[in-house]
């Protein structure tokens, strides 16, 4: 069964291997198996501790004024969210009590 280049490309790792259009199927195999090789040595060196301050600096984190304007959005739709629904609870409250 030969796999296409898009399959090859799907199944390696998404950062680590670049294929270049003139690069063939068999040479992309190679890439991708030569960087699982590495990946497979230095898991063996590496810990969690380390492991996981390697994936912290791959993310790309939001500027501080970012963030918090983001926290302060988030923070006030949930209290107009709260507030509208209290006030529809209190209101079918108010003719709950008028029927029955």
């Amino acid at each position: 069964m030969h796999l296409t280049r898009l399959a090859v490309i799907a199944f390696a790792e998404p950062c680590a291997v670049q294929a270049e259009p003139s690069m063939s199927v068999e040479e992309i195999q190679q890439r991708a198996a030569a960087l699982r090789q590495q990946k497979a040595a230095g898991s063996a060196k590496e810990g969690l501790i380390e492991g996981v301050t390697e994936e912290v600096r791959l993310i790309k984190w939001p500027a501080p004024a970012a963030a918090a304007l983001n926290t302060l959005l988030v923070i006030g739709i949930v209290a107009g969210t709260a507030a509208t629904l209290l006030g529809i609870n209190s209101l079918l409250a108010e003719v709950s009590d008028l029927i029955y």
